[in-house]
């Protein structure tokens, strides 16, 4: 289940990290809004943590409903930067739903599309991912 997804993704860090950032779609976004939330709690607490990245691309992300997972979305705003890639027209994972992702960080860009559930890469949404990986390589350089 969960928790063996979270040791899974800690033995990747571990063994082939760090990275500088991670890319998730749809569910894979929802569970790495958990990672992020984990990644905050340890660094505001000022624990070692082994989840070394520095920011977050989430596409179709969503909070998961579990009732479990409730505590990843309270308390302090996840101070890293993360682009949120919502789809207007998404069948699958409404767009509000998204954006309620979004809101859980600090300063979230946003990166609204007239498409469905899939990871837009026309001209104008490459912009706005090269805009946010320039700014994410300038702080991490």
């Amino acid at each position: 289940g969960f928790q063996q997804s979270v040791e899974f993704v800690e033995s990747v860090f571990r063994e082939q990290g760090p990275f500088d950032g991670v890319m998730a779609f749809s569910q894979g976004a929802s569970f790495l809004g958990m990672l992020c939330q984990i990644k905050n709690r340890k660094d505001l607490a000022g624990e070692d943590c082994c989840l070394k990245f520095q920011f977050a691309i989430l596409v179709a992300g969503f909070k998961s409903l579990q009732r479990c997972h409730g505590h990843f979305y309270e308390g302090s705003k996840i101070m890293m930067p993360s682009l949120h890639v919502v789809g207007d027209t998404d069948a699958v994972i409404a767009c509000d739903r998204s954006i309620t992702l979004s809101e859980l960080f600090h300063e979230p860009t946003l990166l609204r599309h007239p498409g469905g559930h899939f990871v837009p890469a026309s001209s104008a949404q490459k912009q706005t991912y090269l805009e946010f990986l320039k700014r994410m390589s300038a702080v991490n350089s």
